[in-house]
């Protein structure tokens, strides 16, 4: 089997399993439907109700998983450590604010510095938004979650990037898993060094997926692992996409009580075409 076809498989894998765990999830022990979104772990069953504790925690470095609730903010520190194969690694350092407008809605913005040749310099903003198709969790399958981002580069191109975030309990709040389905290119020319501008749309698509499971209670801490394939070019007419595969392990803990949290994923590549290292550590408290 070709490393492509091992690809596509991973990818209608992750998705297949969490829906299959979604209806089983569904079921009761005695083998009726308890209901969508009721009990501790379904969510509330109405606008407003909480949503369970493992869904408003960042957890994953590349997978995104649902929303914030109403009203609840986080800060985060992001520090990402990326080594592409043909080039020199650099570090990112990303500032970010994220709140829960509306049971429907999450809005996050970043202020992004980069470190290449031993000297910080300011990367450029983002803006994120998630759009919940149903604002209460559990009640539809895979809990489907819009994903909107516009990236304007300080020295470079707006990049834009849209994603379905699907994820749901594969068994109870001990474990659950996160796919996400991407894609994002520049939309803006970017300077071509001697004046002038050049049009390098840069399109990569692809998925991402994650699962995470609770080794001590009330999420002290968390294992699991990450995946994500990707298809990128720098030009439509490039004749070949670059095929990447990364695969890592996860951890999530508290760092003091329930507030300061800890969660860092280490991505490794597998194809000859990915980073060697894509590593996120992100520090956040709850506002």
């Amino acid at each position: 089997m070709s490393r492509t076809s091992s690809c596509a498989g991973l990818a209608a894998a992750a998705l297949t399993t969490l829906a299959l765990a979604r209806a089983a999830h569904a079921q009761s022990a005695d083998g009726y439907s308890a209901g969508p979104g009721l009990g501790a772990d379904g969510g509330g069953g109405e606008p407003g109700a909480p949503s369970p504790a493992y869904t408003q925690d960042r957890t994953f470095g590349a997978t995104r998983f649902w929303k914030l609730d109403k009203g609840a903010m986080e800060a985060e520190v992001w520090w990402r450590i990326r080594d592409p194969r043909h080039d020199d690694a650099y570090n990112i350092l990303q500032l970010e604010f994220e709140v829960g407008i509306t049971d429907r809605i999450q809005l996050d913005v970043y202020e992004n510095l980069t470190d290449e040749g031993g000297s910080w310099t300011r990367e450029g903003s983002q803006i994120e938004a998630r759009i919940a198709v149903d604002p209460v969790y559990g009640r539809t399958p895979g809990n489907p979650v819009v994903y909107l981002e516009w990236h304007p580069l300080h020295l470079g191109p707006t990049r834009a990037e849209g994603r379905l975030l699907l994820g749901d309990a594969l068994y109870g709040a001990k474990l659950f898993g996160a796919a996400n389905l991407f894609y994002e290119q520049n939309v803006t020319r970017s300077g071509d060094g001697m004046g002038g501008t050049v049009w390098v749309p840069n399109p990569e698509a692809g998925i991402t997926a994650a699962a995470s499971y609770e080794v001590i209670d009330r999420q002290r801490l968390r294992v699991g692992a990450e995946l994500k394939f990707a298809l990128e070019k720098e030009l439509f007419d490039d004749p070949a996409w670059e095929r990447q595969l990364l695969i890592g392990p996860n951890v999530a803990t508290r760092l003091s009580g329930e507030r300061l949290k800890l969660f860092a994923t280490a991505l490794f590549g597998v194809t000859d075409d990915a980073k060697r290292v894509d590593a996120y550590v992100i520090v956040a408290s709850a506002l």
